[in-house]
This record gives C-alpha cells, sequence and structure tokens, in this order.
C-alpha cells in the first residue's frame, strides 16, 4: 500500500534465511530455483525504529534481515529528498527494498514526460542515492500497482501504452546508473484496469517487458473481491472475478522465468474485510511455501491505523486481530 504524505516510510523486511543476498541474473534471465523457505520475509511498521524491527523480529522468531524504503511523493522534490535516508543504512548487511513513484500527487508532470525523458534528473539523483550506499542487488519497485485509481500513475487501458513506455524508461535509467540492482514491478490484486472487462489486463497491457523486470509480485489485502474466511472464497480469491489474482501473477512470474513478490499483504477490518482472519494467514503461507521457489519477497503490513487496522503486533490495542497473529506467529516461526 502507498500513501501520498510526504514523508519517508520505512518498511523492515525481514529474512527468513539470513542477511546475505545471492548474485541475481539479469533481466531476462531465467531464475534460478530457491529450496523451499528461502524467501525474503518483511512488515511495514508504522513506528519504523531499529528497535521496533528487531522487536517485531524477536516476537514472531525471524531476524531482521533487510530494510526497503518507500519515498514521499507529494512533490517532485519529495522523490529526490526521502531518499537521503539511504544514508542512513550505509554499512546494513542486509538486503534494501525502494519504492519509486512514476509521478508525484501534485500533476506536475505525465507520464509522457517521464517516458520523454524530461525527469531523467530526478530519478537519476535517486540512482545515484541508492548506489553510494553500496548494497549489493538492491530491489527498486517502479511506478507499482498502477491499477490502483487514486495514484497518480494510474492509467486505465487507454494509457497502457503510455505507462509502459515511462516504467520501462524509468527502468533502464535506473539500471544503466546501478548495474546491480533488481526492478520490481508489481499490479494490484483483486483489481482489473478500468476501460476493459479482461481480468488480468493489469498484467497483460501493463507490464513493463521481461528485458527491464526482474520481479513480478501483487499487493494483496483481505477485503472485498479478496475476502478469505472460508477455504471457498479463498479459492475464489486466487483468480477472482473481480481482476488479477495472486494465482496469476505467479503463473505470470513463472511462464517468464521471474521471481515473485508480494511486497504489501494483509488482513482488513474495512467493512468488506475478513477482519480477524486466522484462515487468511494459513492460506497465505500455504500459498508462499507452494511458491517458494521463486518468492523473492514477502511483506506484511501491520499498520493500526482505520479502517483497514491490519495490525497484528502493533498498534493501540495489540489485541486488535489475536487469532490471525497468534497464526502468523506459530507459522513464521515454524517456517
Amino acid at each position: 500500500m502507498l500513501r501520498t504524505a510526504a514523508t519517508l516510510l520505512v518498511v523492515f523486511v525481514l529474512a527468513v534465511t539470513g542477511c546475505g543476498s545471492a548474485p541475481s541474473p539479469a533481466a531476462g534471465d531465467a531464475v534460478p530455483p530457491k529450496p523451499a523457505g528461502q524467501w525474503v520475509s518483511g512488515v511495514f511498521l508504522n513506528d519504523m525504529s531499529l528497535a521496533s524491527a528487531k522487536a517485531f523480529g524477536d516476537w514472531r522468531g525471524r531476524p531482521t534481515g533487510a530494510l526497503a524504503l518507500q519515498t514521499g511523493f507529494a512533490k517532485w522534490e519529495d522523490i529526490v529528498t526521502s531518499q537521503g535516508l539511504l544514508d542512513t543504512l550505509k554499512g546494513f548487511p542486509g538486503q534494501v527494498v525502494v519504492t519509486v513513484p512514476l509521478l508525484p500527487a501534485d500533476k506536475s508532470g505525465t507520464l509522457a514526460d517521464v517516458a520523454g525523458g524530461r525527469f531523467d534528473n530526478v530519478f537519476m539523483r535517486v540512482a545515484e542515492e541508492i548506489r553510494v550506499t553500496g548494497h549489493k542487488n538492491p530491489i527498486v519497485r517502479v511506478g507499482p500497482t498502477a491499477n490502483v485509481p487514486s495514484l497518480p500513475w494510474a492509467v486505465g487501458v487507454d494509457d497502457a501504452a503510455i505507462y509502459r513506455a515511462a516504467a520501462r524508461h524509468v527502468m533502464e535509467l535506473l539500471k544503466q546508473q546501478v548495474p546491480s540492482l533488481l526492478t520490481e514491478w508489481d499490479v494490484g490484486c483483486g483489481r482489473g484496469l478500468e476501460g476493459t472487462i479482461d481480468r488480468t489486463a493489469p498484467l497483460t497491457r501493463l507490464y513493463p517487458g521481461d528485458e527491464v523486470t526482474d520481479i513480478i509480485g501483487c499487493v494483496h489485502f483481505d477485503a472485498y473481491g479478496l475476502r478469505a474466511v472460508t477455504p471457498e472464497e479463498w479459492d475464489a480469491a486466487l483468480r477472482p472475478r473481480t481482476g488479477v489474482g495472486l494465482a496469476d501473477v505467479a503463473d505470470f512470474a513463472r511462464q517468464r522465468g521471474k521471481q515473485l513478490a508480494v511486497p504489501d499483504w494483509g488482513l482488513s477490518n474495512e467493512p468488506e474485510g475478513g477482519g480477524d482472519d486466522p484462515l487468511f494467514i494459513t492460506r497465505m503461507h500455504e500459498f508462499f511455501t507452494a511458491n517458494a521457489d521463486i518468492l523473492a519477497l514477502e511483506n506484511y503490513y501491520d499498520d493500526p491505523q482505520p479502517p483497514r487496522d491490519s495490525a497484528i503486533w502493533s498498534g493501540p490495542d495489540p489485541t486488535r486481530n489475536p487469532r490471525a497473529a497468534a497464526e502468523y506467529r506459530r507459522l513464521w516461526t515454524l517456517g
């Protein structure tokens, strides 16, 4: 999930098997399979302190192995200046994950401008901030969930081509500046693409291309067309009628020899959400385990703020989702 605030949000990504990252193939190359369980597992925390990240890891039985950053995007300057916090990560032994918006919320630019290079200076400065940290194989999410209408870079089917061109241009530019970085591209699960009834259109129409993309993913929350409080609802949510689903994204990544990511996922206490839903937690873990050979990253969104209130550990009421929290802790402790 992305927020429009101009502040930097810090997400702590917890590595299942340690802090190091093995060399990764170039975009377009087949990704070698990994033994089961060797994916990076993480959490979004409202409290972005290292102490909280360590405490969450201790609670669930896994140490912190990576840090992910999400820039503010109220205006262009936020996208650049937020990257300055990368300086605080110099010397961190784990992996860094950075979200890079394609446009700011103030509408000072278009996707055509981005594709044409008008704002290359912004993305080159972002790349330089990433490069100077010295981290190996940093992961960069570029223009994520463009099928979610509330985002400045969101598009419908009529503008899919210009979105692809903009995302591709930024990915190419970032890779030119930092050849070791890995690009991640994702969609919003449970949603289609405005202007078409093809539920998989977010994948087929927006994908920037094999040559520039290393990791393919989707954001998935237990609400609306993805609500899963029964086994039957879970099965339907894997390929929902309302849009693309986890199974579609996994198939899409696997067919292209790419790694898979679920960069944000979690419970939802919205009116159409599953609430304190341990079955959802169980099924998500089963999905991760079944796709462990290509799964690069999954990141729980531990946010106590309404209306979603997905927290299983943090927040003013830590017992808000106690059954789901207990199931998460049990499964992630076991691996």
